[in-house]
């Protein structure tokens, strides 16, 4: 019998195009791919909801991206994040439909 209430996020899979190009080849409804307008390659990755998976709340690390060291990574971190934050109403309700 559970007795212990147990606090869960879904974590969604995030991909990168490198080695990757047949997934961005065709779109997936399920998927949100993170473009960004203006760099060389566009496409930085994708959003994939099918792969979401149930992680308790005590399992998850906060990253702080200004303490990664590669500074080539540490950009495209912070590219990546703005774009979730400017497009986070899209990602809540296409992760809603995928639940």
């Amino acid at each position: 019998m559970l007795t212990e209430r147990v606090q869960v996020r879904l974590a969604l899979a995030v991909t990168s195009p490198r080695g990757m190009t047949y997934l961005f080849e065709k779109k997936q409804e399920a998927n949100i791919l993170i473009r960004i307008p203006g760099d060389e390659k566009e496409v930085k990755g994708s959003l994939r909801f099918n792969y979401m998976i149930p992680v308790p709340q005590k399992c998850l690390k906060k990253m702080v991206i200004n303490n990664v060291d590669d500074k080539k990574y540490r950009l495209l971190l912070y590219k990546e994040y703005k774009f979730c934050l400017n497009n986070s109403e899209k990602i809540h309700e296409k992760a809603k439909k995928n639940i």
